[in-house]
């Protein structure tokens, strides 16, 4: 029956959470996951990607405007993500890149990044995704972690399609 599986799934994430930066600022993150899945590859691997906001105080206060004190920061991750397909808790694993943009700040770069947590089954389609995300600096050969960035607490829903 392997030839009855699709080339190609997907899983949208809605998440939000907690971001925390070394410098011991903070800022609600959120954002859209897109979860690759190719069954007859492997049914616990995926591709996963996506865009996440950000908004950070500047260096600088504008007392005029209170609101340009805050800038953007966007977030494209491209990892490879495990999960195990076969409980109610799912618990999952993921590990690659994350590039990042704020124009304001003319700021741009990546990090490692490493993310755990689990899905909680509530249907056949849609899970409860709970994960904690760290970000590296990256060293030897970009894959190993070097000094620490920022760390996030985020909580969603995971759909399947």
């Amino acid at each position: 029956m392997y030839y009855l599986l699709p080339l190609v799934k997907v899983a949208v994430d809605v998440a939000g959470g907690m971001e925390y930066l070394h410098t011991g600022e903070s800022s609600f993150t959120g954002g859209i996951l897109l979860n690759f899945w190719m069954p007859r590859a492997n049914e616990k691997m995926y591709f996963r990607t996506g865009l996440l906001y950000s908004k950070y105080e500047v260096p600088f206060k504008d007392y005029m405007n209170p609101e340009h004190s805050k800038t953007p920061l966007y977030q494209i991750p491209i990892m490879f993500e495990y999960i195990y397909p076969k409980s109610v808790i799912r618990p999952k694993a993921a590990y690659g890149w994350s590039f990042y943009y704020s124009g304001l700040l003319g700021l741009s770069g990546y990090s490692l990044k490493c993310m755990g947590g689990f899905n909680i089954q509530l249907g056949s389609s849609m899970s409860l995704s709970i994960e904690y995300n760290i970000d590296f600096v990256p060293d030897f050969l970009l894959m190993v972690p070097g000094q620490f960035i920022s760390h996030s607490f985020m909580g969603g829903l995971h759909f399947r399609f």
